[in-house]
């Protein structure tokens, strides 16, 4: 397989050196009611001369002379701790394997019911000892590989059927899960329940805790709404046990300790704002452009009126970075918004921005990493990164990249 292999450098802003214990912080740490309240400031504690920035060293899409290399939609993707690169293929209903040199290894799955056979809605792939698992929730099976591509037993999920999940490995070595069911109330209209898990990899499985956020308004059985954003927690395990998260509509960062304690982030420059005409425009054309990609008609979207957001999303992802940081991507242009990501609960993955922000594991706003526009960061593994970046037809490339740290190897 031919695999382009570039060194792009693109310069972090006001940026330095590990975190720490930082004297003259402008920002305001204060205590209420057992919350800690970490409050930034606009300006990151970093300097400019200290700067992190990322390198693209291998690029795997879009040659049309190398089937293996053009991607349908990619929902998840995993480094393994050999160099391996692990793609899940939504819409192929497939894994594909690739070496650290980008040259495909294997090609795991495919669509279908049978052993080993992947169905429409897969949603997360893991690298776990010896196995590659794959998460079916229609099939409500946990797919298993062997490294050398043998087909082994599958697993029912161990949640109830019916229920959506994405599974991640934590940073402190676990696996966890969200899982969302919908469910009727009394009056007949759509509510979720959303929680995160933590499977011990056999039998065992317990509640972390529930994701309380404003639920977004999907109507009623007969009586659907079309919301181009729908409300769903971004969400990452801390080495330490502790769970980092936030939502479309939240202007904050939640950090929850093993304990239960909760610290919560705050920064001058995480501001909602309405959107404008365009950006409801783009938000339009996003949702036809995901019915299509779906196999529907564009023309769908004039069946039923969008409920457009009263204020765009300000925090888009998070991700346990290197030396305890914790990294919350920025939302970007609505231009650079995945279809996939629109009008769906799924993890909002693919809302596009390029500014990912870096805290220290007290909360304080370190600086920020410009990554490429359109990237899915999908692993952070030591200073590796794998994204998956759309280009202007939304055709899904795969990326790695070195984070360069001063003073690092």
């Amino acid at each position: 397989m031919r695999t382009r292999l570039l060194i792009l450098v693109f310069p972090a802003t006001s940026f330095g050196c590990g975190p720490g214990a930082p004297e003259g912080w402008p920002g305001e740490v204060v205590d209420s009611a057992g919350v800690t309240v970490v409050r930034n400031p606009v300006e990151p504690l970093w300097s400019p001369s200290e700067g992190w920035w990322v390198q693209e060293t291998l690029r795997i899409g879009g040659d049309e002379s190398v089937p293996e290399s053009l991607f349908g939609y990619v929902a998840d993707a995993t480094l393994g701790d050999d160099g391996r690169i692990y793609v899940l293929d939504q819409q192929a209903q497939a894994v594909r394997v690739f070496g650290a040199d980008g040259s495909l290894e294997a090609t795991l799955g495919g669509p279908g019911e049978g052993p080993g056979e992947l169905g429409s809605l897969v949603t997360s792939v893991l690298r776990r000892q010896d196995e590659v698992l794959v998460v079916d929730w229609v099939q409500h099976r946990l797919t298993r590989y062997g490294d050398e591509g043998s087909v082994r037993p599958s697993r029912p999920l161990p949640h109830a059927p019916g229920v959506r999940s994405w599974w991640d490995e934590g940073a402190d070595g676990g696996i966890y899960l969200r899982t969302l069911a919908r469910v009727t109330s009394t009056e007949g209209r759509w509510r979720a329940e959303d929680h995160l898990l933590r499977w011990d990899g056999a039998s065992g499985i317990d509640t972390v805790f529930t994701f309380e956020y404003p639920q977004t308004d999907l109507g009623a059985r007969g009586a659907a709404r079309l919301p181009p954003v729908v409300d769903a927690p971004a969400w990452a395990v801390l080495a330490d046990g502790s769970t980092a998260w936030t939502t479309l509509s939240a202007d904050e960062l939640r950090i929850v300790s093993p304990e239960g304690k909760l610290r919560l982030v705050r920064a001058a420059s995480w501001v909602p704002h309405e959107p404008s005409e365009a950006e409801e425009e783009a938000l339009l054309r996003g949702v036809a452009a995901r019915i299509v990609m779906l196999g529907g008609s564009a023309n769908a979207v004039e069946q039923v009126p969008l409920d457009y957001p009263q204020t765009l999303p300000v925090l888009t992802d998070v991700r346990a970075g290197p030396d305890a940081t914790v990294w919350v991507q920025r939302a970007g242009s609505i231009r650079d918004v995945h279809p996939m990501a629109l009008n769906t609960p799924d993890p909002p993955r693919g809302w596009g921005g390029r500014a990912w922000e870096v805290l220290d594991r007290d909360g304080r706003f370190l600086g920020t990493v410009d990554l490429p526009p359109r990237l899915r960061l999908m692993d952070i593994r030591g200073d590796l990164l794998l994204g998956i970046q759309a280009d202007q037809d939304w055709v899904d490339h795969v990326v790695v990249m070195n984070l360069i740290r001063p003073g690092t190897p």
